[in-house]
């Protein structure tokens, strides 16, 4: 859902930072709970969904919700991003406290620590510091990726949209910056 939002709201706003590069970086997450779900034959209730529909009810309203509210002004689309990653790092948290299995932990741990970076982009969005240059990665990211552990990413394999959920709201900063899945392999 995050992926789809953000896209979104890029959209609206003609690729505003940071919103381009975290679209990336949602990518690169989704990817990551996909293999999970294939490893552990999970059905993916996104499969088949456009952009922006989503299979569980909660996750739509969500969805439109802050759509609408982001599309009131870039500075309330900021305040979006800056919910979401909130409530994200919160979801994954609650999971990371479950007792699921190492592989599952390591994925949402890595997407624990990309959502934080997202929430420090859009903070500093909210804050008018959006950076410099055409890069993808914010102020920073370079040298914060060179202490994050890799993780499951890589090209985007997936058609379908997120399911909404904690693990699939997404984390990372973009490509080739604090994204903890940025250049690793899925297998």
């Amino acid at each position: 859902m995050a992926r789809d939002l953000y896209a979104a709201l890029a959209a609206t706003y003609d690729g505003a930072r940071p919103f381009g590069m975290i679209t990336t970086s949602e990518d690169r997450h989704l990817e990551a709970v996909g293999a999970l779900l294939e490893r552990y034959d999970v059905a993916d209730p996104s499969v088949g969904l456009a952009a922006g529909t989503y299979a569980v009810p909660a996750v739509q309203d969500l969805y439109d919700g802050w759509l609408a509210e982001g599309r009131s002004s870039l500075a309330d689309a900021y305040r979006v991003g800056v919910e979401l990653e909130q409530r994200d790092i919160a979801d994954l948290e609650k999971s990371i406290a479950a007792d699921l299995p190492a592989d599952v932990d390591a994925v949402l741990g890595r997407l624990l620590d990309g959502s934080r970076n997202h929430l420090a982009a859009f903070e500093r969005a909210v804050s008018g510091d959006l950076g410099t240059g055409t890069g993808t990665a914010m102020p920073g990211e370079r040298s914060r990726r060179a202490t994050t552990s890799g993780g499951m990413m890589g090209p985007g394999r997936r058609g379908g949209n997120g399911l909404g959920n904690g693990a699939r709201n997404g984390s990372g900063s973009g490509a080739g910056g604090g994204c903890p899945y940025a250049d690793v392999d899925p297998t």
